[in-house]
Formats: structure tokens, sequence, C-alpha cells
């Protein structure tokens, strides 16, 4: 296969994604099992995704003429993915140099624009022109591909904050960026389980999170931890969760002298750990929180404060309280 051929695959690839913004599953298959798969789901593919070129039979296929017309490349529908084996590595190979060529022009552009502000040539405004929005797109687009192809890629992870930490305080869709980015997050983690750096960036997220946003991810990902009982990151991530409402809640009393969400937090404390406690009636062995998790609990919330809490919302449920009490003993 060609280089030409490869990025346009890249295009096709990216195209699906913008057309589709709700797929939430990725997986590679053999080219055998395309014409099996459209057999069984039946019908044509789904409008969102028919400005991507089509054949009859409604299996993806390549836009260019140099690749056999008969290879099975994309299957897409009902927001499942699916990608030919047979083009994972010259897919990775041109979403790998379309995402470094792209940071190279960003980092290149946003160490011009600082050099003009430090000097005094420019504004602030100048780091925020079109053409550094047209470069954060781009790099936002291949950096996606790219992780979806091989999530493991440290440095592609790394831009998406650079990015974010630009937009913070400039764009007025941070909240749907936040979504797009748990979103990104939940199709690798179903693709590849227990990825520590897909959800260690998903609870980088959770400080740029408004009260809203973590409820809702508290929603969201309680069924995705229901199905995924083993995923320790995904507890952790509620955890986080959890003690970023707990430390809104107490900067809000300090500022305004008054009880912040005392009754809201205690009813989401204690629906909590009754959800905890059904999950471990039916998944037994997985009783105990990790003791990172034990002492971030006990840096923002004192054990004195932990045990009125219990006391007062969930009595019962002394086995929590002797753990983490017994962890403070040691330490």
């Amino acid at each position: 296969m060609t280089e030409g051929n490869s990025f346009a695959l890249l295009n096709q690839l990216e195209d699906i994604l913008d057309s589709d913004h709700l797929v939430d599953e990725v997986g590679f298959i053999h080219p055998s099992q395309f014409v099996t798969l459209n057999r069984e789901a039946g019908g044509s593919l789904a409008s969102s995704v028919r400005t991507t070129p089509q054949s009859e039979d409604g299996v993806l296929r390549p836009r260019v003429p140099e690749v056999n017309s008969s290879e099975t490349v994309f299957w897409c529908r009902d927001h499942k993915l699916g990608i030919s084996t047979q083009v994972l590595l010259p897919l990775y190979n041109a979403a790998k140099h379309a995402f470094m060529a792209s940071l190279e022009r960003y980092r290149s552009h946003s160490s011009v624009s600082a050099k003009k502000d430090e000097s005094g040539g420019n504004d602030m405004s100048s780091c925020f022109s079109p053409s550094l929005n047209i470069l954060e797109s781009e790099l936002m687009k291949h950096s996606r591909a790219l992780l979806l192809l091989s999530c493991d890629f440290v440095t592609a992870w790394n831009s998406r904050r650079w990015v974010i930490k630009m937009l913070v305080g400039k764009c007025s869709n941070l909240r749907e960026i936040m979504e797009k980015e748990t979103e990104l997050v939940t199709r690798i983690v179903e693709k590849q389980k227990m990825n520590y750096r897909a959800w260690n960036h998903c609870c980088w997220l959770v400080s740029y999170m408004s009260e809203g946003q973590v409820l809702e991810e508290l929603n969201r990902s309680r069924d995705w931890a229901r199905l995924h009982i083993a995923d320790n990151s995904c507890f952790h991530y509620r955890t986080l969760l959890m003690l970023k409402m707990l430390q809104e809640s107490r900067d809000k009393e300090n500022l305004t002298g008054s009880p912040g969400h005392s009754a809201k937090l205690r009813r989401m404390w204690k629906e909590e750990l009754d959800w905890n406690e059904l999950l471990i009636k039916h998944h037994i062995g997985r009783e105990h929180l990790s003791e990172s998790l034990e002492i971030e609990l006990q840096e923002k919330l004192p054990l004195g404060e932990l045990k009125t809490v219990m006391n007062d919302i969930c009595p019962e449920k002394l086995f929590l309280w002797h753990s983490l009490q017994g962890t403070c003993e040691s330490t």
C-alpha cells in the first residue's frame, strides 16, 4: 500500500469519527468477518456515515483505486466501528505521521506567539489567532485517531492536555470538549481493559469539570463500573468525582459561611456506599479500598468527620470504618 493510500484511509477514518459522534466501540476485525457482520446486521448503513464512500453491500471501502476493491476496510453501524486488521499498520503509520507533524506545527506556532508576547510585540490575543485554532483542531483530530489505534501513545495523551489547557478560559464550549474527552476514554477502555493512561487522562479532566458534569459522570460511570467490576481504575475515577463534589461544597461553605450542600452530599455518599455494598454481595473478594484511595480520603475528609458522617447515614457499614481506622493507626 502506498503512502498516499495510507493517508486516504486515515482521512476516511477521521471522516467516519466526525460524522458519527456517538461511536462508543471500536474494534479490529479480520476482513473475512465483514461480510458476516453486514449479513447479520441487515439493511444499509446508518445515515450518519453515508458521506463516506460505500459499496452496495453497505461495507465501507477505501476511496483510492490502488487498493483492491474487494478488500473491506471499515464497518460502522449502530455507533460501532470495525477496522480491518489488514490496514492497521499503514493506518497507524499515517496517523502517527500526521499527529507528529501537527504537533510540531502547534509547538512552533505556540513558541513564536509566546516570544512575541514577551517582547511586547503583540498582546495575548495573538495566541488565539484563527491559525492556532486550526492547529489545535488538527492536533485533537489526529491524536484521537492515533489513540484509537494505539491507546498507549503517551505523547498523544499529553498533547490533548496541552490543548485543553489552552482552551480553558477562551472558549465557550468547554463542556462539550469535556464530554468528547470522556467519550474518547470510554471507547478506548472498551477496547483495552484497565488502560491506565486512558483513565489517568479522564481523572485529570475532573479538575476542569463543572458540578453538573461531575454529577453526569457519576451517573454514567456507575453503569460502566457495574459491567466492568474488575476495572479498579473506574472506581478510582468515581472516588475523584466524589472528592471533587466534597471539596467544592467545603469551598462554598468557607466562602459564604453557610452550609453548602451537606444534605445532598450525605445522600450521595449513602447511595454510593449502598451501591458498593450491593456490588460486594454479588462479587465476593473485592471489599476493601486500595491504600492510595484510603490515604486520599483521609486527607480530604478527616477521620473524625468521616466517622460522624458514616454514623449518621449508614452505621451498619462498620467494616469500611474499621478499614480506614486501621490504616490511620498504622501510619
